[in-house]
C-alpha cells in the first residue's frame, strides 16, 4: 500500500504552478499530510499559513499544533487571527469568508495559495450544488487551479485523491494532526453531507464519489461559453451592464449573470440566489435603491449597470491643517497645492445640508446636487466635504469658496472614481 499511494500522491503534485507555494494549514489530517508531501519534494520552496477562527475552545490547540510541526519541519509559518462577522449566511459561510479573506492577505506575489481538497470534497461540493439548483459551471465543481474571490491563485492539486488514500499515507509517515469537533457535527451542511446523505446514496450507487468528481471533470472540460456581456467601467466603479444583458435570448442573459456573481461573490450561485437577484435588484422599479447583501457582498442597481459594492466605513471627522494633504481611511485623501489657509473639517455631508454653488444666488441640496450629477444614492452619503466653521467650502474636489485651498484634488478608495 505504502509505496503506491505515496507515489500518486506526489505525482499529483507535478508540476507546482508557482516558485512558491503557501499551504492552508489547518492542523487536520489532510492539510498536515499536504504539507509534509510539498516539503518532502520542494523544501524551501514551501511555507504555511493558519487561521485562527476563534470559533471554538480547541482553536488555540490547533495553532499551536501548527506551529509545533512547522517548528520541526523548518516551514515558515504566518498564523493569522480573524473575527467572524455573523451575516445570516450560516457559520460555514461567514467562517469561509473571513478565512479567504486572511489567507489573501498571506499569499505574497508570485506565490500560489495550496489547499489540500481532495476527491470527497469535490463530491460533496458537487452534489451541495445540485441540491441547490447549480448551473452547468457549478457541476464544475471546484478547478485544480483557479482564483479565489480575493484574486488569489489557488491550487488544489489533490483533487483526484481520495481521502482514504490521504489516511493510507498520513499512517504510512507516522503524520500526527488534531480532528476538528466541527467535522462531526452535522449542523453543518458539508458534515451532513458527508455523514448522512453520501452514505445512503453510496449504499444504492458504491461509485457515487468516483462518479461525483468524474462529472466535475468532465463539465471542468466544456468549450468555456462566450464571454457574451462584458463588464462596464463608470465614474462608479465596474458594473455588470443591463441594458448589453437585455438583447440577450434569456438563457444566455441568465448564464451570463450567474457567471458574473460567481466572479463576484466568489461561489456559484443556487437558483433561489439567481432569483433572488433578479426580482430584488435587477427588476427594480424606476427611483427604487435595491442593496441585497449576499456573502459580504452587497448588489445593488444605478440606472442600467449592477454593482457589487462593499461594506461603506463611516468617515470619522478630522481637522486639515498644516499639510498638503490629508487622509481618510476607507473614503481616499484629500491632496491640494498648498496647505489649508485656516484649518478645515474634513466630514461627510449631513442629511438635508445645502450649499450655495458658484455663481448661483441659491442653496440647494447636496443630495439634489448629487442627484442631477448621477451620482448612485449609495454613495451620496460617502462624498466628503470640507468646512470653515459652519460653512461648507468644497464638496469633494468642488471648491464652493476661495477658502478651500487652490488646485483641491479628490482621489477617492476604491469603490468609484467619480469627481465634481
Amino acid at each position: 500500500m505504502g509505496r503506491p499511494v505515496t507515489a500518486a500522491l506526489g505525482l499529483a503534485l507535478h508540476p507546482p504552478p508557482a516558485p512558491h507555494l503557501v499551504v492552508a494549514l489547518s492542523g487536520g489530517r489532510d492539510s498536515v499530510s499536504l504539507l509534509h508531501a510539498l516539503v518532502a519534494q520542494r523544501a524551501g520552496a514551501v511555507s504555511a499559513v493558519h487561521v485562527h477562527h476563534g470559533l471554538q475552545a480547541a482553536a488555540d490547540r490547533f495553532a499551536a499544533h501548527c506551529e509545533a510541526i512547522c517548528a520541526v519541519w523548518k516551514v515558515p509559518l504566518l498564523v493569522r487571527q480573524v473575527a467572524v462577522t455573523r451575516s445570516g449566511d450560516g457559520l460555514e459561510a461567514d467562517a469561509r469568508r473571513a478565512r479567504y479573506a486572511a489567507l489573501a492577505e498571506a499569499v505574497p506575489p508570485a506565490a500560489v495559495l495550496v489547499t489540500a481538497h481532495h476527491a470527497g470534497d469535490q463530491a460533496e461540493t458537487v452534489l451541495m450544488r445540485v441540491l441547490r439548483g447549480t448551473g452547468p459551471d457549478g457541476l464544475a465543481g471546484m478547478r485544480v487551479q483557479g482564483v479565489t474571490a480575493h484574486g488569489t491563485p489557488v491550487w488544489r492539486p489533490w483533487l483526484s485523491i481520495t481521502p482514504q488514500q490521504i489516511a493510507a499515507y498520513a499512517q504510512s509517515q507516522a503524520l500526527v494532526w488534531i480532528d476538528d469537533p466541527h467535522n462531526e457535527d452535522p449542523a453543518f451542511t458539508r458534515v451532513w453531507l458527508r455523514r448522512h446523505l453520501l452514505p445512503q446514496i453510496e449504499t444504492r450507487y458504491p461509485a457515487a464519489q468516483a462518479a461525483l468528481v468524474r462529472l466535475a471533470g468532465l463539465m471542468a472540460e466544456r468549450a468555456p461559453a462566450p464571454e457574451t456581456v462584458i463588464e462596464r467601467q463608470t465614474d462608479w466603479g465596474r458594473c455588470w451592464p443591463l441594458d448589453a444583458a437585455a438583447r440577450l435570448p434569456e438563457p444566455e442573459r441568465r448564464e451570463a449573470l450567474r457567471g458574473w456573481l460567481r466572479s463576484r461573490l466568489g461561489q456559484v450561485p443556487s437558483a433561489a440566489m439567481l432569483a433572488r437577484v433578479e426580482r430584488e435588484v435587477v427588476r427594480a422599479g424606476r427611483g427604487r435603491h435595491p442593496a441585497l447583501r449576499i456573502r459580504g457582498v452587497t448588489l445593488r442597481r444605478h440606472r442600467q449597470g449592477l454593482y457589487a459594492t462593499d461594506d461603506l466605513l463611516p468617515l470619522q471627522p478630522r481637522v486639515w491643517s498644516g499639510t498638503a494633504w490629508v487622509e481618510l481611511p476607507g473614503w481616499g485623501c484629500f491632496t491640494a497645492d498648498t496647505a489649508p489657509e485656516a484649518p478645515l473639517t474634513v466630514r461627510a455631508a449631513r442629511p438635508g445640508e445645502r450649499i450655495r454653488p458658484r455663481g448661483s444666488a441659491q442653496h440647494q441640496r447636496i443630495s439634489t446636487l448629487m442627484h442631477a450629477r448621477g451620482v448612485p444614492a449609495w454613495l451620496r452619503h460617502r462624498v466628503p466635504v470640507l468646512a470653515c466653521g459652519d460653512q461648507v467650502v468644497a464638496l469633494a474636489d468642488w471648491r464652493l469658496s476661495d477658502r478651500a485651498p487652490a488646485g483641491l484634488r479628490w482621489q477617492p478608495a476604491d469603490g468609484w472614481t467619480g469627481s465634481f
